[in-house]
This record gives structure tokens, C-alpha cells and sequence, in this order.
């Protein structure tokens, strides 16, 4: 082995750099046997030398450490040689002239004299042989493509050309997989002698589903090598596959498209007012059920919450049943169900409220481990981490701090919970309101009582009224947000400005101005949050007074007929 100072490897690595890139001869019969003649070495591929030196197996992109041995790096200023041996290291660290007087590839003998050609003759005959391979390397660590089209990836040959190389190739999932963006793709790449690109075709799968943009990796793989050895950096290449739908479906796609143009030319920081809200909330639920986890999940919800409903239809059964004919003497025990003593009723009455109430619990407990607000926020903020990264330089730069921070915070939050995670509560108040109009109709046939419609009407007349009020006030209760939420954002970036252009407002001494500044901003966005506030809370006590409305109506029509005699 050898080891010497800087001196030493800088004029090794610079002798065998010219060596490796010298233009090949191709009038020999044998490249392969000539090769290995050149060097005094047969012929064989870099497994069978690093198996003759005695090496470790390799995983991709290590193979330049067996032994310390074959260091091929491609992006340093030379293409360095190294032989790591520590017990005979001593002795060793003589310096080298600039250039080696003999060229061991022309076969010419060495001098005696000649220090580079003995530091040279000291090489083992396996590390001579793997200097004669080319190095096989992407063209390209970083590449993008549209997910509309097939990708093709090139990959370059680079050194001595004369001989047939071969390399096996395969693609790797990361946050794309396979057979839902690309397809796997694996095989061999041959370099037929005086080669020395080859390209991959990666075929992208084309669907109408909104993604951010998405990575996957395509490796070179040292198993089954042949004349050829890898890049110490370029064995693998990344491939950013772009996103050519609109979020969160293509169905308000060109409203959406139009919106951002007019954005672009003019500055015009328009909304998407062309496009239903009601229809981008639908499809907005339809990007959440894609996700396998989120459908378990909300299925699961869905299920766990009319359990809620049956509960509380069923206590409904069960405060009549215990007030018209457990508790009530003059009932003969001959109507009683189960059993004809009341006191055993009353035991199964209440074993039959508590138990079930245990089961809820669970259920409410457990269903923070179905994970459908996490997936669902994880989904948005992780799509806007990957379009960030993936943003040109001047958009980045436009962005701000603040509007990033408070899109991955407040807005994914509220996209969230007051969008997918609200229609669990409004299936939960639509099951209950049907569970309670199907009590009306049922009660009086299992009970034996008259039906009566003055019950029933309150019941659809309050979904009606509801409906109706949040069509009249849907429009400023969400202007009102927004202002809100433009208030906070102004605020947000000019305090962001602050931090990031302190010095140049300490030395110019603009601290008042910019304090002032932060002032007015603050002062308009709690006149915005009162007026947010106070539009927000007469929403909230529309359904009180509509309840306390119909209660009003019925107590008095209900007591009119007691007094009139019409109802006990």
C-alpha cells in the first residue's frame, strides 16, 4: 500500500486523471485482454478485483472505502487515489515530482531511480486493474418533468471507452410511488466499446388527482457490474415529478386558472368568486376520502356518531316507558316488558342508559387515534413545504415569512375543522333531527296514543329556518373573516419585515416610523375583530331564539287547550 503527503496524491491523481481521459485506441483486437495487459493485470470485472483485495461487500455509493482502496470522486479537482494501510505507512510520505517520467499504460519498464514509477510498482496489481475502468454516473443528481409526460433519464459513461460495460438500474419510492405516479422500471444498461450515454425511460402515470410535486429515485446498482465502476456521488438520481392539476380537483380548474393569471399580469389580488363555495367544499371532501386513512377514519366517525343518535333515541323510549308504566301504579304489571315487577324494570331501565354511555365514552375517546385531522392537515401543510421548496427563486423571494407560517398554522387549522371536520357535526344534527321526526311517528303506535302534528311541525320548520338563515348571512359572515384574516396577515408580514431589515432601520434611525406603523396596524385589526366578533355571535344565537320561538308558541297553545279542557 501507499500513502503519502498532499504532494504525493495531488501528482498520482493528476497522472492517472490524464490517463483515464486519454482518448482510447480502437484498432486492438482485445480491448479487454490489452487492457489488462497495459496495466499487468487479466482482465475481470471490479467485483473480481475487489474479491482479490481482499474487500468488504459494498452498498451503492461505498464501494470507494473497501479497503481504503479506489476512491473514485468525481467532483473534487482530481480524480484521487488513495491506499489506506497503517502498518506500512511509515516510510512511506516521500514526496513526488510534478509528473511521473513513465506512463505504465505504454509499458515502459521502470527506472530504478524513477521515485513516482516506484510508488507506483508498489500498487497491487487488483488496484492497477480497477484504475482501467470507466466511471458510470447520471448525468443529471437533480431533474423535473411534468407528470403528462414520459421521463428519460441519461446516463453517462466517462473515462477509458474501449471496453463493454454493463450496470443494472432500478427505481425507489419516496414520497411518489410506484404505480401511482411512475411506474417501476429496472433493467441493464450495456456500453457497447466507444459508447458513452445511454438513457432510462421512466413512463409517469397521468391521472386528474391534485398533488403536490413528488420525489422518486432511480439507483445504480453495483451487483452484477461489469467493466465499470460507480460515481461516488451520482450512483443516484432524484426525479421531481410536477403536478399539472389544480387543487383540490379540476373541476373549477380554468375559474381558478383565470383568477391566478389576472394575479400574475396585473397584481390583482382577486378571489375565486366565480366559483361555487358549496361545490369547492364537496370537492375539497373528495381530495380528503382519497387518502385510504381518511376514509377508515371518517367512516369510522360517521358509524361512532349515529351510535350517538340511537342512544338518545332510545332514551327516548326508555323516559316514557319508565314515566307511563314503571312508575306509574295505575299501569297494570301486565304491560310491563321483560318482567312483571317493577322494581326489576326499573333495574333494566337503568342498566340499559348507564352501560351503552360506558361504550360512548370509549368510542369518543378512541376516535383521536383515527387520525383524520391529523392526516387532513398533514396533507395540506406537507404540500405547501414541498411547493415552497420547489418554487422558483423570484417567487420565493416574494413570499413572505409570515404568509407561509401562518397558511402551515392558522389557515391549514381552519381548512380543516371548520371545513372536513364540521360535516361530521352537521351529519350528527341531521341524523338526530330524522331520529326525533321518526319518534313522532312511532311513539304513538308502540305507547298507544294519538298523533299529534303540532309536535311534528316545530321539527320541520327549524331545519327550514336554519337553511334559510345561513344562505341570507353566509356571504358577510365570510367577508368578515376575510378582512379579519387580512388584518392579521398585514400585521404578521410587517413584523416579519421588522426582523428581517433591523439593520438598516437601526442605522437609519426609522425605529418610530415603523413602530407607528405597527400601531395603526394593530388598531385596524381589532376594530375588524370587533366587528368579526359581533357578526359571529348574532349568528350563534339565531338557533336559541328560533328554539325559544317555538317553545314560546307551543306553551301557549298547549296551555290554551289544558284550560279549555282540549288536554290533560
Amino acid at each position: 500500500s501507499f500513502v503519502g503527503k498532499s504532494s504525493v496524491t495531488q501528482a498520482i491523481s493528476h497522472k492517472f486523471s490524464r490517463m483515464l481521459r486519454r482518448e482510447p485506441s480502437m484498432e486492438q483486437e482485445d480491448p479487454s485482454a490489452a487492457a489488462g495487459a497495459a496495466w499487468g493485470a487479466p482482465a475481470r470485472s471490479p467485483r473480481e478485483h475487489l474479491t482479490a483485495s481482499s474487500a468488504v461487500p459494498l452498498a451503492p455509493g461505498d464501494f470507494h472505502e473497501i479497503s481504503m482502496r479506489g476512491v473514485v470522486d468525481t467532483e473534487d479537482d482530481g480524480d484521487e487515489f488513495r491506499e489506506g494501510n497503517e502498518e506500512e505507512e511509515e516510510g512511506r510520505e516521500e514526496a513526488l515530482p510534478d509528473s511521473f517520467m513513465s506512463d505504465p499504460e505504454s509499458g515502459s519498464s521502470v527506472a530504478d531511480g524513477d521515485e513516482e514509477s516506484k510508488a507506483f510498482s508498489r500498487l497491487t496489481q487488483a488496484d492497477q486493474g480497477l484504475l482501467q475502468w470507466p466511471i458510470v454516473q447520471f448525468a443529471s443528481k437533480r431533474n423535473f418533468t411534468i407528470e403528462s409526460e414520459n421521463f428519460h433519464l441519461e446516463v453517462m459513461r466517462i473515462g477509458n471507452l474501449r471496453l463493454r460495460s454493463s450496470v443494472r438500474y432500478t427505481t425507489r419510492d419516496a414520497s411518489a410511488k410506484a404505480g401511482v405516479t411512475y411506474e417501476a422500471t429496472e433493467g441493464v444498461l450495456v456500453f457497447q466499446p466507444g459508447e458513452n450515454r445511454k438513457s432510462i425511460n421512466i413512463p409517469l402515470i397521468d391521472d386528474d388527482s391534485w398533488n403536490p410535486t413528488l420525489e422518486f429515485s432511480v439507483v445504480l446498482l453495483l451487483d452484477d457490474i461489469e467493466n465499470a465502476v460507480l460515481d461516488r456521488y451520482q450512483w443516484e438520481a432524484w426525479v421531481s415529478v410536477m403536478d399539472d392539476d389544480a387543487f383540490p380537483t379540476n373541476r373549477f380548474k380554468e375559474a381558478i386558472a383565470e383568477v391566478l393569471e389576472l394575479r400574475k399580469d396585473s397584481y390583482f389580488l382577486g378571489k375565486l368568486t366565480d366559483v361555487p363555495k358549496l361545490g369547492l367544499l364537496i370537492e375539497y371532501f373528495k381530495l380528503n376520502l382519497r387518502d385510504v386513512g381518511v376514509w377508515r377514519g371518517t367512516l369510522k366517525i360517521l358509524i361512532s356518531d349515529q351510535l350517538f343518535n340511537l342512544y338518545f333515541f332510545m332514551k327516548l323510549f326508555l323516559n316514557v316507558y319508565l314515566v307511563d308504566f314503571v312508575l306509574k301504579t295505575t299501569t297494570p304489571t301486565s304491560r310491563l316488558l321483560f318482567t312483571d315487577s317493577r322494581a326489576t324494570s326499573l333495574l333494566l331501565i337503568t342498566c340499559a342508559i348507564v352501560l351503552p354511555f360506558g361504550f360512548l365514552h370509549y368510542l369518543s375517546y378512541i376516535k383521536y387515534s383515527w387520525r383524520v385531522r391529523g392526516i387532513s392537515r398533514r396533507t395540506l401543510q406537507a404540500a405547501m413545504v414541498r411547493k415552497f421548496l420547489n418554487y422558483k427563486n423570484e417567487v420565493r423571494s416574494d413570499l413572505s415569512q409570515g404568509t407561509l407560517i401562518l397558511a402551515m398554522t392558522r389557515d391549514s387549522e381552519e381548512v380543516v375543522d371548520k371545513g372536513y371536520m364540521a360535516m361530521f357535526a352537521l351529519f350528527k344534527s341531521m341524523g338526530s333531527i330524522t331520529l326525533m321526526l321518526v319518534y313522532q311517528f312511532v311513539a304513538p303506535v308502540v305507547f298507544g296514543k294519538p298523533l299529534r302534528l303540532t309536535v311534528i311541525l316545530p321539527m320541520i320548520i327549524y331545519p327550514v329556518c336554519m337553511v334559510l338563515f345561513i344562505t341570507a348571512r353566509g356571504r358577510k359572515t365570510l367577508d368578515c373573516q376575510e378582512l379579519l384574516n387580512d388584518q392579521l396577515d398585514e400585521m404578521i408580514t410587517h413584523v416579519d419585515n421588522i426582523v428581517l431589515n433591523y439593520q438598516v432601520i437601526s442605522e437609519y434611525d426609522a425605529r418610530a416610523p415603523f413602530v407607528k406603523r405597527f400601531e395603526e396596524k394593530v388598531a385596524k385589526l381589532n376594530n375588524q375583530a370587533i366587528s368579526t366578533g359581533q357578526t359571529l355571535e348574532n349568528n350563534a344565537h339565531f338557533a336559541p331564539w328560533l328554539s325559544l320561538a317555538l317553545v314560546a308558541i307551543y306553551t301557549i297553545k298547549g296551555g290554551l287547550d289544558v284550560l279549555n279542557g282540549n288536554l290533560s
